[in-house]
Protein backbone atom coordinates (compact mmCIF):
# COMPACT_ATOMS: atom_id res chain seq x y z
CA UNK A 1 0.00 0.00 0.00
CA UNK A 2 3.00 2.52 0.65
CA UNK A 3 4.14 2.07 -2.97
CA UNK A 4 1.05 3.02 -4.28
CA UNK A 5 0.59 6.23 -1.53
CA UNK A 6 3.81 6.88 -2.91
CA UNK A 7 2.66 6.70 -6.73
CA UNK A 8 0.03 8.60 -5.80
CA UNK A 9 1.77 11.62 -3.94
CA UNK A 10 4.27 12.06 -6.60
CA UNK A 11 1.11 11.95 -9.34
CA UNK A 12 0.07 15.17 -7.05
CA UNK A 13 3.14 16.59 -7.11
CA UNK A 14 3.14 16.54 -11.33
CA UNK A 15 5.95 13.98 -11.62
CA UNK A 16 3.62 10.76 -13.45
CA UNK A 17 6.71 9.12 -14.59
CA UNK A 18 8.07 8.38 -11.42
CA UNK A 19 4.69 7.96 -10.32
CA UNK A 20 4.46 5.39 -12.60
CA UNK A 21 7.42 3.37 -11.65
CA UNK A 22 5.64 2.99 -7.59
CA UNK A 23 2.11 2.49 -9.46
CA UNK A 24 3.15 -0.52 -11.16
CA UNK A 25 4.92 -1.67 -8.54
CA UNK A 26 2.43 -1.55 -6.47
CA UNK A 27 0.25 -3.59 -8.94
CA UNK A 28 3.02 -6.23 -9.59
CA UNK A 29 3.03 -6.81 -5.82
CA UNK A 30 -0.95 -6.78 -5.62
CA UNK A 31 -1.15 -9.54 -8.39
CA UNK A 32 1.76 -12.00 -6.93
CA UNK A 33 -0.02 -11.65 -3.78
CA UNK A 34 -3.56 -12.45 -4.30
CA UNK A 35 -4.22 -14.06 -7.66
CA UNK A 36 -7.93 -12.75 -7.20
CA UNK A 37 -9.40 -9.07 -8.53
CA UNK A 38 -10.12 -7.09 -5.74
CA UNK A 39 -11.54 -3.03 -4.91
CA UNK A 40 -7.51 -2.31 -4.41
CA UNK A 41 -5.73 -3.16 -7.57
CA UNK A 42 -8.74 -1.79 -9.34
CA UNK A 43 -7.65 1.39 -7.55
CA UNK A 44 -4.18 1.01 -8.59
CA UNK A 45 -4.95 0.40 -11.96
CA UNK A 46 -7.09 3.45 -12.64
CA UNK A 47 -4.32 5.63 -10.72
CA UNK A 48 -1.90 3.79 -13.55
CA UNK A 49 -4.08 4.99 -15.81
CA UNK A 50 -3.99 8.83 -14.64
CA UNK A 51 -0.56 8.31 -14.64
CA UNK A 52 -0.28 7.17 -18.30
CA UNK A 53 -3.12 10.37 -19.48
CA UNK A 54 -0.67 12.82 -17.87
CA UNK A 55 2.12 11.42 -19.47
CA UNK A 56 -0.58 11.42 -23.27
CA UNK A 57 -0.24 8.12 -23.44
CA UNK A 58 -3.95 7.80 -23.99
CA UNK A 59 -4.27 3.94 -25.23
CA UNK A 60 -2.10 2.99 -22.11
CA UNK A 61 -4.66 4.85 -19.95
CA UNK A 62 -7.71 3.37 -21.65
CA UNK A 63 -6.26 -0.30 -20.98
CA UNK A 64 -5.50 -0.13 -17.70
CA UNK A 65 -8.95 2.25 -16.97
CA UNK A 66 -10.73 -0.46 -18.86
CA UNK A 67 -9.75 -3.00 -16.57
CA UNK A 68 -10.24 -1.36 -13.44
CA UNK A 69 -13.86 -0.90 -14.64
CA UNK A 70 -14.26 -4.57 -15.66
CA UNK A 71 -13.06 -5.49 -11.90
CA UNK A 72 -15.42 -2.79 -10.05
CA UNK A 73 -18.29 -4.11 -12.57
CA UNK A 74 -17.61 -7.91 -11.45
CA UNK A 75 -17.38 -6.46 -7.61
CA UNK A 76 -20.63 -4.83 -7.54
CA UNK A 77 -23.42 -6.46 -9.26
CA UNK A 78 -24.88 -3.19 -8.95
CA UNK A 79 -24.57 0.83 -9.24
CA UNK A 80 -21.83 2.15 -7.37
CA UNK A 81 -19.75 5.25 -7.36
CA UNK A 82 -16.32 3.74 -7.75
CA UNK A 83 -18.13 2.04 -11.45
CA UNK A 84 -19.35 5.52 -12.01
CA UNK A 85 -16.16 7.78 -11.23
CA UNK A 86 -14.46 4.84 -13.68
CA UNK A 87 -16.93 5.88 -16.55
CA UNK A 88 -16.46 9.05 -16.34
CA UNK A 89 -12.63 8.86 -16.02
CA UNK A 90 -12.97 6.86 -19.60
CA UNK A 91 -14.51 9.16 -20.84
CA UNK A 92 -11.92 11.84 -20.26
CA UNK A 93 -9.38 9.49 -21.70
CA UNK A 94 -11.57 8.81 -24.59
CA UNK A 95 -11.89 12.67 -25.72
CA UNK A 96 -8.06 12.97 -25.13
CA UNK A 97 -7.85 10.10 -28.02
CA UNK A 98 -10.37 12.26 -30.19
CA UNK A 99 -13.14 9.67 -29.90
CA UNK A 100 -15.75 11.90 -28.83
CA UNK A 101 -18.69 9.42 -29.48
CA UNK A 102 -17.20 7.20 -27.20
CA UNK A 103 -16.80 9.61 -24.74
CA UNK A 104 -20.43 10.80 -24.67
CA UNK A 105 -21.44 7.28 -24.52
CA UNK A 106 -19.35 6.96 -21.08
CA UNK A 107 -20.34 10.39 -19.95
CA UNK A 108 -24.20 9.28 -20.26
CA UNK A 109 -23.87 5.91 -18.54
CA UNK A 110 -22.30 7.59 -15.96
CA UNK A 111 -24.67 10.22 -15.37
CA UNK A 112 -27.86 7.94 -15.27
CA UNK A 113 -26.15 5.34 -12.93
CA UNK A 114 -25.47 9.24 -10.86
CA UNK A 115 -28.73 9.87 -10.96
CA UNK A 116 -30.00 6.40 -9.93
CA UNK A 117 -27.66 6.58 -7.14
CA UNK A 118 -28.68 10.18 -6.25
CA UNK A 119 -32.30 8.65 -6.17
CA UNK A 120 -30.82 5.84 -3.79
CA UNK A 121 -29.30 8.08 -1.80
CA UNK A 122 -31.92 10.89 -1.11
CA UNK A 123 -34.58 7.31 -0.25
CA UNK A 124 -32.13 6.20 2.26
CA UNK A 125 -32.01 9.65 3.78
CA UNK A 126 -35.64 10.03 4.31
CA UNK A 127 -36.27 6.51 5.55
CA UNK A 128 -33.22 7.60 8.00
CA UNK A 129 -35.16 11.23 9.17
CA UNK A 130 -38.41 8.97 9.66
CA UNK A 131 -37.18 6.70 11.98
Amino acid sequence: MSLFWTGDTLLRLGRPQDALEYLLEALEMSRSLDKEDNIERATYLDEIARAFLWLNRGEEAFKYSKEALDIFRRIYKEDNVLIEMTLYNIGGILLSLDRPQEALNHYQEAFEMNKRLSKEDNEDQAIFRIK
